[in-house]
């Protein structure tokens, strides 16, 4: 040990010693006379303590007072006294050579008890030997039964002839002499306690109360050495006793060291370093721990018995078997430690605590103040991210932004404990570079260490398996741990590791193969030079003999050794295991893996059930429990808090409930916050460092969270977490109240105060009534054990409140609002506590005078808006911040660490939802009503302003109900789901419901607790297994239209809970038929080739299972289990449906195989009544059987293959309503969070029944199933004689897929076809879907062009080459066998290479060869031989390989393209893949090529008879008026027919299809062409219309019209119906045309109109005028304006002409006397010829026209205006002057 300028005193020393005074508190007037202390105290055999009232009068309490009480030591008169006024303790000293040491006295000054009796008693134990190892134990015949949870709890059988030779017994002290009894040489004295290591408290997450560290008190050692008197292989023994005791606590530690200065080897046998003669209150008083903790796991109870069996391992009549009846310590076993020349034997350390109370609350706060001062790094307490997938810089900026302090790559995680031993460069620079990122970014970083799956020295050799330890791990005294540790240490230091989470193994296991252990480990060590490593005592570090010592050797290997080394490196350590002092910061918080599957809301409630009761070992700091942000090993989405932002108000009660108390845990998943969740985060996080001083302090304890058993996810009550802390600074409480309920609460709740220094006692106040932890629920075999903690205390005689008070405090709500509450004359305060269900608060207490002054004003929520509006939702979004101002002791915080709580949603003015989200969805509105909706934000239980009024109007509701699912509950009972809320008249009209088959419905009700969505049908009994159909008709919603549903039919089954076809395996799930019972799958994958459409493949190398989900068959007392299996091996035991857990007998479930047989377990929820059926046969491997097992109430039926094996009736067994999980192919381990007891093999047709299978359907299903798929199918068979388009068909499936490359056939002498490859660029890619796993067949008839030229002629290849990762090829080379499968992950595989110097296949030869993988063995056949076997498959999974598959060639290094010579040169035909490993039989099948069949002898009576009837059909010009597609198919069936007629080798596939073809050429005889001729002169028609002569509208309903008439004109196929409707078509768009209006004359006026000069006028006319030439410009621009639109341009021309009449010239004379109306170009006088008709033209006036009747302006005209010629007229003079006589009519007379 190091210490500190050590300062000796004399050993004579005879200072006397002042003894400390215990602080005197101010005695309080008015209770001085009363001391409210409940006394006396009794003791559970009834005794009562006297005297402790007067006792502790006036005494402060050590725990809480801030006075220093120094440890000191004097001697006086022979006795050393060393005290700190809390305890002392005397120790009578012998003169120099004398014997009689001991302690005479270990007194109580707080209570003012002796604790000892008055016989003296030695102060040391010892055995001793001179023999070896072998001479004195037989480790033979020692059987060892592991406790699952702790070794301290090992049951141990050691046979009386175990230790051959008993030891020599020693003392050291007592009142013996110099015959038994060690001498004394002296002691020394010292004020420097020591250092077991370096420790300073962390400037991040150190605890800011921590104490000093080394803890100051005084050292005393004491010297002893072996008298004359003892043999002299023994003289050479010295003994050093050394004792501390601590300043200001009630402690003390002790050790012994042995030193062997002799010349011979000694060996330490046995040895107890503390005994104490204790009375009965030394029995209350004494708290016992030591430092040789071998794996006790965090579920360990505080304040047991320490490990002894110092009666039942030893022979009898040993010194030792007294030491039962005293309190002592003392090795287990042995420590049998070997002692050489020089060695020092270093015992544990003992720690000794003497309570100053008997209450067990207030004994554990004492002992967690010992803890925090003598093991400071407890405190510590890091934020960890337990991260699950690769550490990357991605991750540790998203932990920084957090706020978290550490990361922790997770025991799922890619890179932990493997890669954490490497010595590989790259990868310890590769974490060597993002630690030294993460410390630049502020984040620690840590990596999980499986410890206990590392027994393996670097060689690949086994060293040290513990056959007998807890786990079943590795010996850590061992080669084994010498490798492991150099390459451990070596990791951490290189790459600046933080931290370091070690599992197991537990050195608290026993080894009897330490002469196994030789260290061979030189080239691994960092400075092996000088290091003999030829024998196992040559280790660096402890090794062992056998089984006695290899416990101890462990210890101070993997315990005492490793952290202390971690600690002096600064490692934070995070152990499984109570090893905090000898160094680890923490520890699991006591809980079971299977409680973190279950649902959030139980996770939660369990959660505070077991800080609450382990609060009472520990400080949260010291603790670590488990949050599952990703899926753990259950439970899916209903157990994981990922996706946050979809669990939103989860993930901010369990992020509050642990960050809030102190409990940094194992956050694991893939990341701490998603999108729209950080700030809930941060906002935790914020709460924890601002309050880490009272988050990390003590608990008192209050009220246990507890619920109904029948519902675990809500409460009964509130419940609470209580921390005080009276030397903290600011905060001296922090309250937790939880409501986890259903429904508001209000309760008051009695808050203890003594402990936040708040109150005017001066000793701690009676813990509260009924304030005891309770046992949490049992999950699993492992569950944390809380029967240390007392039904309840020793004496509850609480005085009654009188009015006085004992002092005051400030309890703040959320950091906000305050209220100052009286203390009582107990000490407690009375808290009114309110809160809304399922909701949560905090109070922190502060003394009145320091309270801090907090005002918040939470602003207005603005942007309320509402959206996607229906008749029964409405979805309402509001801008997410509002402006909150906080202001702290008068000044404002511009960064307040508040954040926005939720928001309260009102309609109507009535509270209606509170989200934590900015939108909410309200689905309880009526349809077509008004809604008037205001928000507003809550920030720390404060409410902010309103925001504005949103008012919506649901929309009528118009949508019918439908019918979402049905379930067939029982035999009589039948569950409809609608799609919303229905009718209840039409609903429960039973009329409404129909069965067929005999199926009646007897009553319709609407479902309880369904909102009405829910119809259950009671129905006559329902046959089970028989389908029927139910008719749903009539239903209506609740609308006020009364939607009517559509008449439903749909198919019901009674019988059936599930059922998995195993048809498939889609992104890890097996679908069920029936909705929602599908099934989560690891590893497990599809098998195409076997089974009824496939079957699923379990494969227990890769851990492979179903998960069926925790209720699927809870609470039926009828059930029957059927599935078929088709096992790969018989070995062992095997789970094919369990609902158990291995070796629980409560709750156990399931259908299992033992070496071949099937059992079926069924046990209650105590195990005390069970069912347990075994079959008298056994499966057979490699083939389908049926399992079935039937419950019909008390009787049990076990089935195997259709046939009934075993019976049994049990009577009380109940129904099962265990939550365990469902699982296929595998069962819950002992800890309930992982799996075990895998299945090998593959299943289908599995299929759970909520009805009594009958022997008679067993047997059915059996007959039906069995050998009808035994037969392996092929996933893949390429017939290389199909090439259809250069594509081959995979006949398995159907599909095709290219070659690539010219299409070549050969064919050899025997009739043998094939698909040439050419060896450079032939190939086919079938892709990625084809998968097979272990087991495989790769088959194919193959033809190699080339040999000896090192060619990898591959049938099939995937993977790229250089790259083993999901390598899969088989290959000829050189004539012979080149084969290589690999896992994905390039581990695991087989090979087999064989192609040197042989002809198996030779070249251009046709040889069948098969390829077979059973998951172990590759097997070669050729031509059907069994040709060549290698066993190195094993661990082979090849499933979920993502690179192409290719036939004929492989991928190069990089899967860009071809590897040049690994294209086959050759041909190939019948290729298969199975993803079975086909029998020798099957393998014979394949043997035989399909060759040509020989052409048989085909009636043609038929075909003749067909073609001369088509024959005569074209002689008689039957085919003359067909369409053109008859008569060219009558002329090729014709050709066709005479030529099959002609072939005399025709096959009858050839004669069949050629009749077949004239067959179909004879009945379309009535598709005749058809008459044309109306349709050409209306398309002649249509192209002479000019298109600029019309409006737009109807241009392109015309131009399609006349396009697609031309296409039918063109189509030799069409018929007479395709015709008309193209007439009809194209005569009505010419009928929708429109000419455009007649705008000539207005065209002319607006030309006259652009040469006035306006100036010459006078401005009322020129206004006049310019406001109708406005008028006419615009009609004239309208485009759209048509004959019918006339009337318009007529009345612009005389508006503009009246105005252009109007004009008036200015009074100057401007106008030269000239009327601009009136002049010689009025018009009026027009009589031109030329056909324009001047001031009538466009008018319709033909009276205005002077007696022109020129007959060209006259159809001119027409034409323009439409009134004399429209088009149909047109149309008719065209056809006339075609010639054509035309009858116009809508429908021709066809």
């Amino acid at each position: 040990m190091k210490k500190r300028g050590k300062r000796f005193l004399a050993a004579a020393m005879s200072a006397a010693l002042v003894l400390p005074a215990l602080p005197v508190r101010a005695a309080d007037p008015a209770q001085s006379d009363d001391p409210w202390i409940a006394t006396p105290y009794t003791r559970e055999d009834g005794t009562v303590v006297e005297g402790l009232e007067e006792a502790i009068q006036g005494k402060e309490h050590w725990l809480e007072t801030t006075e220093n009480l120094p440890a000191q030591a004097a001697e006086q008169d022979g006795v050393l006294t060393v005290s700190n006024g809390i305890i002392t303790r005397e120790f009578k000293i012998p003169e120099a050579g004398g014997t009689e040491f001991y302690t005479q006295s270990y007194y109580n000054e707080y209570v003012e008890k002796e604790l000892l009796e008055e016989e003296a008693v030695p102060e040391v134990y010892l055995g001793l030997y001179d023999e070896t190892y072998d001479e004195i134990y037989d480790d033979s015949g020692i059987v060892v039964t592991n406790d699952p949870i702790a070794s301290m709890d090992n049951k141990l059988y050691i046979p009386d002839g175990a230790i051959k030779i008993a030891p020599d017994y020693y003392y050291v002290g007592g009142t013996g002499t110099t015959e038994n009894t060690f001498v004394f040489d002296g002691y020394e004295v010292s004020q420097e306690c020591e250092i077991p290591f370096e420790w300073t408290p962390n400037e991040k997450y150190g605890d800011p109360t921590a104490g000093e560290w080394p803890p100051e008190g005084v050292h005393v050692e004491f010297n002893f050495s072996a008298p004359d008197e003892f043999p002299e292989v023994y003289q050479g023994i010295r003994i050093k006793v050394i004792y501390e005791m601590y300043d200001n606590i009630p402690a003390m530690k002790k050790r012994v060291e042995v030193t062997n200065t002799g010349a011979e080897q000694v060996m330490i046998g046995r040895m107890a370093p503390e005994v104490l003669n204790g009375n009965s209150d030394m029995d209350d008083l004494l708290l016992l721990e030591t430092s040789y903790l071998c794996g006790d796991q965090s579920a360990l109870p505080v304040g047991r018995s320490l490990p002894c069996r110092c009666a039942e391992n030893e022979n009898k009549g040993t010194p030792f078997e007294g030491l039962t009846g005293m309190n002592h310590t003392c090795y287990d076993v042995g420590p049998a430690y070997d002692l050489t020349t020089d060695q020092t034997f270093e015992s544990f350390d003992t720690y000794e605590m003497i309570f100053s109370t008997y209450w067990f609350e207030l004994q554990m706060r004492e002992r967690m103040g010992m803890y925090r001062n003598l093991f400071p790094w407890i405190t510590d307490n890091p934020l960890t991210f337990h991260n699950t997938e690769s550490l990357t810089k991605e991750k540790i900026d998203h932990a920084a932004e957090a706020g978290f302090d550490m990361i922790i790559q997770s025991y799922s995680a890619p890179d932990s404990s493997s890669q954490m031993l490497s010595r590989d460069q790259a990868v310890l620079d590769q974490y060597k570079e993002l630690v030294d990122y993460a410390h630049s970014k502020g984040i620690d970083i840590g990596i999980y260490q499986a410890q206990y799956t590392r027994g393996q020295y670097s060689g690949g050799y086994d060293y040290g398996n513990n056959d007998v330890g807890q786990w079943d791990t590795w010996c850590m005294a061992s080669a084994a741990f010498d490798d492991y540790w150099d390459n451990f240490k070596y990791f951490v230091k290189y790459t600046g590791l933080d931290a370091v989470e070690i599992d197991g193994a537990y050195p608290g296991t026993y080894c009897n193969h330490g002469h196994d252990h030789v260290n061979q480990d030189k080239e691994t060590d960092p400075d092996p030079e000088g290091i003999d490593t030829a024998t196992g005592d040559a280790s660096k570090y402890a090794v062992h003999n056998g089984f006695f010592d290899s416990n101890v050797k462990q210890w101070e290997n993997a315990v005492r050794m490793l952290c202390g080394t971690f600690r002096d490196m600064g490692v934070y350590i995070k152990v499984p295991a109570w090893y905090y002092v000898n160094g680890s910061n923490k520890c699991g918080i006591g809980y079971e893996e299977a409680a973190w599957s279950q649902p959030r809301h139980e996770q939660l409630i369990y959660g505070r059930q077991i800080m609450y009761n382990a609060s009472y070992a520990r400080s949260m700091s010291m603790s670590w429990s488990h949050v599952p942000f990703a899926n753990y090993h259950g439970g899916g989405d209903a157990a994981a808090f990922q996706p946050f932002s979809e669990h939103m108000e989860d993930y901010n009660w369990v992020m509050a409930q642990y960050l809030g108390n102190g409990v940094a845990s194992d956050f694991r998943g893939t990341a701490l916050f998603d999108e729209g969740t950080q700030d809930i985060c941060n906002k935790w996080v914020d709460f924890y460092n601002r309050y880490r001083g009272i988050v990390n302090s003590d608990m008192v304890h209050i009220t246990q969270a507890a619920y109904d058993e029948s519902d675990r996810t809500t409460g009964i009550k509130m419940d609470t977490l209580y921390h005080v802390n009276a030397k903290n600074d600011g905060e001296k409480g922090l309250l937790w109240v939880y409501n986890q309920t259903d429904e508001e609460r209000t309760e008051t709740i009695t808050v203890p105060m003594y402990y936040t220094g708040l109150t005017n006692l001066n000793y701690p106040t009676v813990p509260l009534k009924d304030s005891l932890g309770k046992n949490v629920h049992r999950y699993g075999a492992y569950p944390p054990n809380y029967d240390w903690i007392p039904a309840e205390e020793g004496n509850y005689r609480l005085p009654d409140v009188t009015g006085e008070t004992t002092g005051t405090a400030a309890f703040v709500r959320e950091g906000v609002t305050a209220e100052i509450k009286d203390i009582d004359s107990n000490g407690n305060v009375q808290l009114e506590v309110t809160l809304p269900p399922m909701s949560f608060t905090y109070y922190t207490i502060y003394d009145e005078s320091e309270v801090p002054d907090v005002t918040l004003e939470v602003g207005k929520v603005t942007n309320v808006t509402a959206s996607n509006v229906t008749e029964n939702s409405v979805d309402l979004t509001w801008d997410k911040d509002v402006d909150i101002k906080l202001t702290e002791n008068g000044e404002v915080n511009d960064n307040p660490a508040v954040t926005i709580d939720g928001y309260n949603v009102y309609r109507n003015g009535e509270l209606a939802a509170t989200t934590m989200t900015n939108s909410w969805t309200d689905t309880e509105v009526a349809e077509g009503t008004e809604y008037v909706y205001t928000v507003e934000a809550i920030v720390s239980g404060v409410t902010g302003q309103k925001s504005d009024e949103c008012r919506v109007t649901t929309l009528a509701d118009e949508v019918k109900p439908a019918v979402e699912s049905v379930a067939v509950k029982s035999d009589t009972e039948i569950q409809i789901q609608f799609t919303e809320v229905v009718d209840q008249e039409t609903a429960e009209n039973a009329d409404n419901y129909s069965l067929n088959n005999g199926g009646k419905v007897l009553k319709a009700e609407i479902t309880a607790d369904s909102d009405g969505k829910a119809v259950t049908l009671t129905t006559e009994a329902l046959q089970a297994m028989e389908t029927y159909e139910l008719t749903i008709a009539n239903v209506k919603d609740t609308s006020r239209n009364g939607n009517v549903m559509d008449e439903t039919k749909l198919e019901v089954v009674y019988g059936y809970i599930a059922h998995y076809a195993m048809d498939s395996v889609d992104d890890n799930t097996l679908k069920a038929d029936i909705a929602g019972q599908d099934a989560k799958t690891s590893n497990v994958n599809f098998a195409g080739g076997t089974g009824k459409n496939g079957s699923a493949i379990f494969n227990s190398s890769y851990n492979a299972y179903a998960d069926l989900g925790a209720s699927i068959l809870s609470g039926m007392e009828t059930y029957s289990i059927s599935m078929f299996v088709r096992p790969s091996s018989l070995e062992g035991v095997q789970a094919l449906l369990s609902a158990g857990q291995e070796e629980v007998p409560e709750n156990d479930f399931g259908l299992y195989m033992e070496d071949g047989k099937v059992t079926f377990r069924t046990s209650n929820s105590t195990g005390d009544v069970k069912a347990e059926l075994t079959t008298e046969n056994t499966l057979t491997a490699d083939v389908w059987n049926q399992v079935a097992v039937v419950r019909e109430g008390d009787d049990f039926r076990l089935y195997l293959n259709g046939k009934l094996e075993a019976e049994d009736t049990v009577s009380g067994l109940g129904t099962f309503d265990s939550l365990n999980t469902v699982y296929l192919g595998a069962m819950t381990n002992h800890a309930g969070g992982d799996r075990t007891a895998f299945f090998s093999g593959k299943m289908d047709e599995v299929s759970l029944y909520n009805t009594a299978l009958t022997d008679e359907l067993v047997a059915e299903s059996a007959e039906s199933y069995l050998g009808q798929y035994d037969a392996s199918r092929p996933i893949i068979y390429l017939d290389m004689n199909e090439v259809t388009d250069g594509k081959v068909t995979n006949q398995a499936d159907g599909k095709t897929f290219d070659f690539n490359g010219a299409v070549e056939q050969v064919e050899a002498d025997n009739g043998i076809k094939g698909l040439k490859f050419d060896g450079s660029s032939n190939y086919i890619n079938l892709g990625n879907e084809y998968q097979v796993d272990g087991e495989f067949t790769v088959a194919a008839w193959v033809n190699v062009a080339t040999t000896g030229d090192n060619r990898n002629h591959k049938i099939f290849g995937r993977g790229y080459t250089g790259s083993s990762a999901g390598e899969f090829y088989v290959a000829i080379r050189n004539s012979g066998y080149n084969i290589d499968v690999k896992n994905n992950d390039g581990a695991n595989g087989g090979s087999l290479f064989d192609f040197n110097n042989v002809s198996y296949v030779p070249v251009n030869t046709w040889t069948q060869i098969t390829v077979t993988c059973d998951g172990n063995t590759i097997r070669v056949y050729n031509n059907g031989v069994l040709h060549n076997v290698t066993g190195n498959a094993s661990g082979l999974d090849l499933a979920g390989n993502t690179k192409d598959l290719l036939v004929g060639a492989g991928w190069n290094s990089s899967g860009t393209g071809l590897q040049g010579d690994h294209i086959f040169n050759g041909a190939m035909d019948e290729v298969y893949l199975y993803d079975v490993a086909l029998t020798e039989e099957e393998i014979q099948e394949l043997q035989t090529p399909q060759t040509p069949e020989e052409p048989e002898e085909v009636s043609k009576k038929t075909l003749e008879y067909f073609l001369n009837s088509a024959k005569a059909h074209v002689e008689n010009g039957d085919v003359d008026n067909c369409v053109e597609s008859v008569q060219k198919l009558f002329e090729e069936a014709i050709a066709e027919g005479e030529a099959v007629m002609a072939d005399e080798n025709a096959t009858r596939d050839e004669v069949m299809n050629a009749t077949l073809k004239l067959v179909k050429a004879i009945h379309a005889l009535d598709m005749k062409a058809a008459d044309k001729t109306d349709l050409e002169m209306a398309v002649e028609l249509g192209d002479m219309i000019d298109l600029s002569k019309y409006v737009e509208a109807g241009q392109k309903e015309f131009t399609d019209a006349l396009a697609a008439a031309k296409e039918v004109l063109a189509d030799g196929d069409a018929l007479q119906g395709d015709v008309d409707t193209a007439w009809d078509a194209l005569v009505t768009a010419m009928e929708n045309l429109r000419l455009k209006a007649d705008k000539d004359a207005l065209e002319d006026l607006l030309n006259e109109a652009a040469g006035l000069d306006l100036s010459r006028y006078t401005e009322e006319s020129a206004a006049a005028f310019r406001t109708a030439l406005a008028s006419a410009q615009a009609v004239f621009a309208d485009e759209t304006l048509s004959e019918a639109d006339q009337q318009k341009v007529d009345d612009a021309v005389a508006a503009l002409k009246e105005a252009k009449d109007g004009l008036a010239a200015k009074a100057d004379g401007s106008e030269d006397g000239q009327n601009p109306g009136n002049g010689d170009q009025g018009g009026n006088n027009n009589n031109d010829t030329s056909g324009n008709d001047g001031n009538t033209s466009g008018t319709g006036n033909a009276d205005q026209n002077n007696g022109n009747t020129n007959s060209g302006n006259s159809v001119n005209k027409a034409a323009k205006t439409g009134d004399a010629a429209p088009v149909m007229g047109l149309m008719m003079l065209v056809i006339v002057s075609g010639a054509a006589v035309l009858a116009v009519s809508r429908r021709r007379a066809k």
